[in-house]
């Protein structure tokens, strides 16, 4: 049977897409939390040779290809770049042990870090409020201590989890279910509760380097070590360190860039344009005509991979075909707009990337789609169920919700008054 990482969802891919290029020289150069922003391959210091590399594992996650699909491009990622002196390098048992520990170790990392946000997610909670630790029975030689935590069962908030959660060391295929209430009372008759968990500090049993929970830190804490670490690289290489780690995704401080600009330009007479980084910081603010704003090819380059926001003056009205066309066409994060009364937002699914290619294969589906929805609200005003007004604010609405169920665009419309 495949392993369970071999099988990715959207959270894993986002985990990792996400990851920031760290030359080091070490393995520990830095140390747990610090990985959940950071792709690190000891060693290797160029920024295309870190780049190649992180695009070779990404692709062994999402693809699911295996670990000799990745060895096949590590060997020529190494001669392309004539990377030398790294460890293992020089005989056929060392390179697969280091493309092992690169390749297994990313993978269950990124698992382990997408599993936490689907752990915690409140929804999620409600139902199944505890969570269990399970060891991988399929590991060759297991460890001990791994074998005993095996249906460990405690809420969330335990101390155990904050160094405990898995993979606890090199190799480790352990990882936590979401259980019942019912199962937890099962658990605490079979000795396996709280009362039987290690002391928090009690790290027996976990590599150097893994006593912390992936995905639970946040990128503030990247971006002090990317400013220590770039003061030590060569001017060029540290330079451009810095300038990725100001794009690092936040979502607190886009949501409340976003919405403070929305409150802004919601009611304005005339388009506003705005466009954010995914950590929020500004880039680009333009005032246009009363339906739309006109971008030079220099700002249009600004577009790929960050957080368009515009207003629609008005009608309530939702993404336009040309919103949703500038969107893939330039491989836009987010895009959002508001009006008087809503806002919508439109997302690129986790681990994919748009293109007008993109665009071209959506767009006979949209063209359909658009005649359907504009057919039927034709028939609902000549009957005399809606009115005018309403029929314009109704149609983009409805044209992007029944695309997003055929093809995904991360469409999204909430009331800006709070209400449904």
């Amino acid at each position: 049977m495949p392993s369970t990482y071999h099988r990715p969802f959207a959270e894993q891919l986002e985990f990792f897409r996400q990851k920031t290029n760290l030359p080091t020289e070490r393995w520990d150069d830095i140390v747990h939390e610090a990985h959940d922003r950071s792709f690190i391959v000891a060693g290797a210091q160029g920024a295309d040779l870190l780049a190649d590399l992180n695009a070779a594992v990404l692709k062994s996650i999402a693809q699911g290809t295996g670990i000799n699909a990745f060895r096949k491009d590590f060997d020529a990622l190494v001669a392309k770049h004539g990377w030398t002196g790294w460890t293992g390098e020089g005989s056929k048992q060392g390179v697969a042990w280091r493309t092992k520990v690169i390749y297994q170790t990313n993978l269950a990392t990124s698992y382990a870090a997408g599993r936490y946000q689907q752990l915690t997610d409140p929804e999620l909670k409600t139902v199944l409020p505890y969570w269990q630790y399970k060891h991988a029975d399929s590991v060759l030689f297991p460890r001990p201590l791994h074998v005993a935590w095996d249906g460990l069962t405690l809420p969330p908030e335990h101390p155990f989890w904050q160094a405990h959660f898995p993979p606890n060391g090199w190799g480790c295929h352990c990882r936590i279910k979401s259980v019942s209430k019912r199962e937890y009372l099962k658990a605490i008759a079979r000795g396996k509760g709280p009362a039987n968990a290690p002391a928090a500090d009690d790290l027996e049993g976990i590599d150097p380097g893994f006593a912390y929970t992936p995905g639970k830190s946040v990128a503030d804490e990247l971006r002090g070590l990317v400013q220590k670490k770039a003061e030590t690289l060569p001017r060029p290489i540290g330079e451009a360190l810095v300038k990725e780690a100001q794009t690092l995704a936040d979502p607190a401080a886009l949501a409340q860039a976003i919405d403070t600009a929305a409150a802004r330009i919601a009611g304005e007479s005339v388009e506003h344009l705005l466009l954010f980084t995914p950590a929020g910081v500004p880039l680009l603010e333009k005032a246009g005509a009363a339906d739309h704003v006109a971008l030079a090819s220099d700002e249009l380059a600004l577009l790929p991979g960050q957080v368009l926001l515009h207003n629609h003056p008005g009608l309530p009205q939702s993404f336009s075909r040309y919103d949703v066309e500038l969107a893939l066409w330039h491989n836009l994060e987010e895009m959002h707009v508001v009006d008087r009364l809503y806002h919508y937002r439109m997302a690129r699914p986790a681990g994919e990337s748009w293109s007008p290619a993109a665009w071209q294969r959506l767009r006979p589906l949209w063209e359909r789609v658009e005649a359907e929805v504009i057919e039927r609200l034709e028939r609902a005003l000549a009957s005399g169920l809606i009115r005018q007004d309403e029929r314009d604010a109704l149609r983009d609405h409805m044209i992007c919700e029944e695309v997003n169920s055929m093809v995904p665009i991360g469409y999204a419309r909430r009331r800006r008054d709070g209400h449904e």
